[in-house]
């Protein structure tokens, strides 16, 4: 299974660098042999954080290309908090987005062949600091 997680983000707004507290790397070589179904082969979780004055709103929107086996994420970030917040702050805003919200997504998009509950317990341990 292939991990990616990226983002879309005015650079004010400091997400990219809340992206650094993930070792994608790590996360990859984690997840390089396990294989919880066929249905599902890349995860895709894109952080969207942008002036709604040029952009209009944003919503969080979610693409399951079965296909393709890939399931995509964007998760829409307060650009007005992330303005005026730390970097801890906005660390943490993201990792809980990313611990909570993609397993989430997952259990409403993906079938119950998927082996849901063991990718979560791999999830939480791949991505802790």
């Amino acid at each position: 299974m292939d991990i990616s997680i990226t983002s879309d983000a005015w650079w004010e707004t400091r997400v990219g660098e809340s992206l650094h507290q993930f070792s994608l790397r790590k996360i990859n070589d984690f997840f390089y042999l396990k294989n919880y179904g066929e249905e599902l082969q890349r995860i895709v979780v894109c952080f969207l954080c942008c002036n709604p004055e040029h952009y209009g709103k944003l919503e969080q929107k979610v693409q399951f290309k079965k296909k393709e086996k890939r399931l995509t994420i964007f998760f829409v970030l307060d650009y007005d908090l992330f303005m005026k917040i730390s970097n801890p702050e906005r660390e943490t805003i993201v990792f809980n987005k990313i611990k909570d919200g993609v397993p989430e997504i997952m259990k409403q998009k993906l079938s119950k062949q998927f082996k849901f509950d063991d990718f979560t317990k791999d999830w939480f341990k791949a991505i802790q600091k």
